[in-house]
């Protein structure tokens, strides 16, 4: 039986068909990095799991209209943030780039939604931004 508890960073994605989802694998890899190195519940009692869902779909698709937003989950204490991400750089991105470029999207995103007093934002955007830095190549 597979564990289906949620961590307290979870990130998926949502994409266009015509990305190439190999290259979203720096996703996993920065779930990973926020799992082993942040605690959720140093910065808020209020939700149990941050989840980031990364939009990216090419800005002509007429049947979806990604939009950037959050939903709390009160049954499981779920926070999911819904994170729009640039078709275009997203489909030219190597995997250096868009590690930085999810690293920024992922930023973005939590600056616009969690500053509330039941959040300890100032700190968590602080570490997130170590984490970031441990997460980002140098420029050799």
């Amino acid at each position: 039986m597979e564990n289906t508890e949620l961590k307290n960073f979870e990130i998926s994605f949502a994409l266009d068909k015509d990305l190439d989802f190999k290259k979203f694998t720096a996703g996993k890899e920065l779930e990973n990095l926020l799992n082993s190195n942040l605690i959720l519940s140093n910065y808020t009692t209020k939700f149990s799991t941050l989840f980031m869902i990364f939009q990216c779909f090419e800005p002509d698709n007429l049947y979806f209209k990604a939009k950037d937003y959050k939903v709390l989950r009160r049954k499981t204490n779920v926070l999911e943030l819904y994170s729009l991400v640039d078709y275009n750089v997203a489909k030219s991105a190597d995997e250096k780039s868009m590690r930085y470029f999810l690293s920024k999207s992922y930023l973005n995103s939590v600056e616009k939604h969690l500053n509330n007093k039941d959040f300890a934002f100032d700190n968590f955007i602080k570490d997130l931004k170590t984490v970031f830095e441990n997460f980002i190549p140098e420029e050799k």
